[in-house]
């Protein structure tokens, strides 16, 4: 699936859930024309079989194809974010995140560090057991519960809380959010342009 890029100053935030004990992200990859800085992983977080894990990608420009590698072929899904007017250095400080596990609850909060008013910030939860599928409680982007992963991607704008809500009190949940840290003042934005992904790796 192609993936534009608009915007001034602009990064892709990727949001990644999977179901697996052990396995992991292995990198995230633009080609295809598609352009960018090197590709981050600024945050991660497991608890039993759900794991989540947000990458940046910053500076990207043009228009072309993002590529997720996992560790080993485990049930995933994944969505991509795309914002403007983020700084680059860097677009989300790996100090700023914030993440929580959770057994046994409807909804889980975390909160950035260092939020301003000028940034944003983007986060997911994700469940691999028992649970609905979750909805990302600012901003949603995404809310899918096809595969043995369910997950909720979103953002949200300025200070406060990033928090993911289940209707059913889920087993091994993972939520993760990251700082998009504004470039200027006028704010980090969201551009509207989002890329789903889902399946069994």
């Amino acid at each position: 699936t192609s993936f534009a890029v608009s915007g001034t100053i602009p990064v892709i935030i990727v949001l990644i859930a999977l179901d697996s004990t052990t396995a992991t992200v292995s990198s995230v990859a633009v080609s295809a024309g598609l352009t960018s800085g090197t590709p981050v992983e600024v945050k991660t977080q497991r608890d039993g079989t759900g794991y989540g894990s947000i990458w940046a990608i910053p500076a990207p420009s043009w228009t072309g194809t993002i590529t997720v590698t996992l560790s080993a072929s485990v049930p995933w899904q994944s969505n991509a974010v795309l914002f403007a007017g983020a700084d680059q250095t860097p677009p989300c400080p790996a100090a700023d995140a914030a993440s929580a596990p959770s057994n046994g609850t409807t909804n889980i909060s975390v909160t950035c560090a260092n939020l301003t008013a000028d940034d944003a910030s983007c986060g997911l939860g994700a469940n691999a057991s028992d649970g609905d599928s979750p909805n990302w409680d600012q901003t949603d982007t995404f809310a899918n519960n096809t595969t043995t992963v369910n997950m909720a991607a979103g953002y949200g704008l300025g200070t406060g809380a990033s928090s993911c809500t289940w209707g059913i009190a889920g087993q091994d949940i993972a939520v993760v959010a990251v700082r998009i840290a504004a470039a200027a003042a006028g704010g980090a934005n969201p551009k509207g342009q989002c890329l789903t992904l889902l399946g069994v790796g």
